[in-house]
């Protein structure tokens, strides 16, 4: 079956359709942004894009983390919106931590799928090549790809911060240090994008200003930003992260309005 996409004033035509009355989108900010300007007065209910952190303290529990940091970046081969797309270290356990992630990566082939962390294919060998032409030149760990399949690639991006305020979805493993809570906000608050957030501490003070500053739906603690519960709340704390919850009741009330009768 061959499905041939509208025009877009085919598009603006159902957007305005009367019997619409409401669109769900989930994508990019750029297109959720033409849809809300062509749809009217509609509801609409956009999940968006993700750059979620996970950041480790000195206290935190370092073993648990790596085995995370590993989960959800491997998890899909890094293409879904809740990976752990920005790694943030303390400078004080940052230097043997990027060890063991180098030698944990180095490790992983994306062409076996019988290893402990199978990886499979990107979306296409496109987006395999352009992931390995913008890090090759920098990263620490880099290996050109074999049509869709990419390996992890590990990048330390303190250097270039910049670069990550988009999320890239594949393997990359970007790792930050930071000296400070202040610090390590002031970084993650770069990108615009956050949907979760995972933080790594037993510091109940420090997981209370992360949770309060964090512009995330989800604050997991000494939990990976891919953990996901059908139960509650999804969705972003950034407008360019969505417009709405799912999940649950919210995905009801998201599509329904609300009627008082008083007698």
């Amino acid at each position: 079956i061959i499905k041939f996409l509208p025009s877009p004033s085919d598009l603006q035509k159902v957007f305005q359709e009367k019997s619409i009355q409401a669109i769900s989108f989930t994508g990019g900010a750029k297109v959720a942004s033409i849809i809300q300007k062509n749809c009217g007065l509609k509801k609409t209910l956009f999940e968006l894009g993700g750059n979620d952190p996970i950041v480790l303290f000195p206290d935190g529990d370092k073993t648990l983390f790596i085995k995370k940091v590993l989960e959800h970046r491997l998890g899909c081969a890094g293409q879904r919106c809740t990976s752990a797309k920005r790694i943030f270290i303390h400078q004080s356990i940052y230097s043997k931590v990027k060890e063991e992630l180098f030698f944990l990566l180095k490790q992983i082939s994306a062409e076996n799928p019988f290893s402990d962390h199978p990886l499979g294919p990107l979306v296409s060998s496109e987006s395999a090549w352009n992931l390995y032409n913008t890090f090759s030149s920098f990263a620490l760990l880099c290996k050109e790809p074999k049509e869709a399949y990419l390996n992890p690639i590990l990048v330390e991006g303190n250097n270039y911060l910049n670069l990550f305020t988009e999320e890239f979805f594949g393997p990359i493993f970007a790792i930050f240090s930071f000296d400070s809570t202040e610090h390590v906000l002031s970084m993650i608050s770069t990108s615009p994008y956050m949907l979760q957030a995972g933080i790594f501490t037993e510091n109940l003070s420090i997981l209370k200003e992360c949770f309060q500053s964090l512009a995330a739906g989800t604050v997991l603690h000494n939990e990976g930003p891919s953990y996901r519960l059908d139960s509650i709340d999804f969705g972003g704390g950034s407008i360019y992260s969505g417009l709405s919850r799912e999940g649950g009741n919210s995905t009801l009330l998201e599509m329904s309005y609300l009627k008082n009768l008083i007698l």
